[in-house]
């Protein structure tokens, strides 16, 4: 898919175009080739999540949580409200220290060229993060089968419901798999599972499962863990 090759390039991209950016040698022309290489990038993977995952419950999420991004960065000072640098706090960027980067970076802008730029590269590592974020769990056996966890978020407050979808789909999956989860037989439909619970203590939580299928008259299992965090 497009947007595993855009995670690959990810880390290299950005550490070129960062020195571009500092460099006092900079030519305007490749600051303006690659706003408009990272607007491209954007388009396509934004486009690749609504297609991909469109009938799936993963797929809303991340389209709420695009939104609420755009939302916030449309809010003055652009790209640095206080609203938008608390919603990147609690995004998949908050577990890392690229917030900070990006605070540090902002202060450099000296144009509205340096904006674009930064307001593009901003935004591809916030769509990297986010599929990356949500597709964590993916486990791939053979013959396009899947087991993959989509959490709405990995971490929680005290009191509130975890969710995340349990997708198992396969083209050989011609009857209803047996799924397990920490030792406990679960009920499923043919396609997915929407797995929820509250927890009732703060702190790391881990379950560990399984769907089972028979595939050729042989016995399969498709191994999935689902963890979060507890505030």
């Amino acid at each position: 898919m497009k947007y595993k090759f855009i995670i690959i390039l990810q880390s290299f991209l950005i550490i070129i175009l960062l020195c571009l950016f500092f460099s006092k040698k900079k030519q305007s022309n490749i600051q303006e080739e690659t706003t408009s290489l990272f607007q491209y990038l954007n388009q396509s993977l934004t486009e690749e999540i609504s297609q991909r995952y469109k009938n799936y419950l993963v797929g809303s999420w991340m389209k709420e949580e695009i939104d609420s991004f755009m939302c916030y960065a449309n809010e003055k000072p652009y790209f640095n409200s206080d609203n938008f640098n608390s919603f990147l706090q609690n995004s998949a960027m908050g577990d890392t220290d690229i917030p900070k980067y990006f605070l540090k970076l902002y202060k450099k802008i000296n144009n509205t060229k340096d904006f674009l730029w930064y307001k593009e590269l901003l935004t591809y590592v916030y769509l990297n993060n986010l599929v990356m974020g949500k597709t964590e769990n993916l486990c791939i056996f053979d013959g396009g089968i899947s087991a993959q966890v989509y959490a709405q978020k990995d971490t929680i407050n005290m009191g509130e419901t975890y969710m995340a979808e349990i997708d198992f789909v396969g083209t050989v999956l011609d009857y209803i798999p047996t799924m397990i989860v920490d030792g406990d037989t679960i009920p499923v439909q043919r396609a997915n599972y929407i797995f929820s619970e509250t927890p009732k203590k703060a702190g790391m939580v881990q379950h560990s499962g399984t769907i089972s299928f028979d595939w050729q008259g042989h016995p399969m299992e498709l191994p999935f863990t689902i963890e979060y965090y507890v505030k």
